[in-house]
């Protein structure tokens, strides 16, 4: 089994405080991964690294025009909306992020 844990960062590196915030992100995306592995059943390993990168490309694409359409519209309502989509595009990117590296490591 992998150890994963980390309690306090290396010395001369980063403040607890930013491994702390660092970990909640991680934590973050990690609860939208169990979310999606409910009703995907590890669907992500049927595809390459490539592909993997590709929807993280698509993601991204998506969080640009997110930050287009904010610009161009001052309505606080639709910022709220449009910046919790944005989050989740992000955590879901850690996750296609992780998808990659495991698959490269097949």
């Amino acid at each position: 089994m992998a150890e994963w844990a980390v309690n306090t960062p290396p010395p001369d590196t980063i403040s607890q405080e930013d491994l702390d915030d660092y970990m909640d992100v991680v934590q973050a995306a990690l609860e939208i991964h169990f979310e999606r592995e409910r009703v995907r059943q590890g669907l992500w390993k049927d595809y390459e690294a490539k592909d993997q990168v590709n929807t993280i490309k698509i993601k991204a694409d998506r969080i640009v025009r997110s930050f287009e359409i904010m610009n161009k519209n001052g309505s606080d309502v639709l910022h709220t909306e449009i910046l919790n989509n944005v989050r989740d595009e992000l955590l879901d990117i850690i996750n296609y992020a992780n998808f990659a590296v495991r698959q490269l490591k097949a």
